[in-house]
C-alpha cells in the first residue's frame, strides 16, 4: 500500500508539473506554427528568385542586363515546355529548364546535346522537324517551334547563352 501511495504521489507531482507546460504549449503552438509557415513561405519564395549577378558571372561575362534579358526571354518563350510545372503557376514551378513536355536543359544537358553553340542557336532559330536529326543523336518530333521569325538573332543568342549556363 505504501508503494502505491508513493506512486500516486509521484504521478500527482508530475501532473502538477505538466500543467504549466501544457498551458505554455497551447499558448506557444499557434505562434510556432505561424513562424513555421513564414519560414516555409520564405523558402518557397527564394526558389523563384534569380541571382542575376551570379547568372551574369556564370554565363554572360558579368553583363547583368544581358543575363536579366536572357532570363526574361527564356521565361517568355521556352519555360512553358522546358520548365516542370511552369503552366501550373509559381506554386508548382521547378527550376528553370528542369524539363517537362520538352527535355531538361539543366546539368549541362544543352551543351551535351549541342557541343557547338552555333548548332544550338540554329536549332532554336529553326525548330525541329519530325524525323530529322539535330544536335547529338536528337531526332525531331516537330514539337520545337522555330523562333527565328519571332525573336531577333541577338535575343536567340541570349537564350542560347542562358540555356548553356544552366547547372
Amino acid at each position: 500500500a505504501l508503494a502505491a501511495a508513493n506512486l500516486l504521489a509521484e504521478l500527482a507531482s508530475q501532473l502538477a508539473a505538466l500543467g504549466p507546460a501544457a498551458e505554455n504549449q497551447n499558448r506557444l503552438e499557434p505562434i510556432a506554427l505561424q513562424v513555421l509557415a513564414t519560414l516555409k513561405k520564405a523558402a518557397d519564395d527564394a526558389r523563384y528568385q534569380v541571382d542575376f549577378v551570379e547568372l551574369a558571372d556564370s554565363g554572360f561575362g558579368g553583363d547583368v542586363a544581358a543575363a536579366t534579358r536572357a532570363f526574361g526571354l527564356f521565361s517568355a518563350n521556352c519555360a512553358r515546355c522546358h520548365t516542370a510545372g511552369y503552366s501550373a503557376g509559381a506554386v508548382a514551378t521547378l527550376e528553370p529548364g528542369s524539363g517537362a513536355l520538352a527535355p531538361s536543359l539543366r546539368e549541362g544537358r544543352a551543351v551535351v546535346q549541342f557541343p557547338d553553340s552555333e548548332d544550338h542557336y540554329e536549332f532554336i532559330l529553326e525548330g525541329s522537324e519530325n524525323g530529322i536529326g539535330y544536335g547529338v543523336n536528337g531526332i525531331g518530333r516537330g514539337w520545337m517551334p522555330g523562333f527565328g521569325t519571332l525573336l531577333s538573332e541577338a535575343d536567340v543568342q541570349l537564350i542560347v547563352a542562358f540555356e548553356r549556363s544552366l547547372d
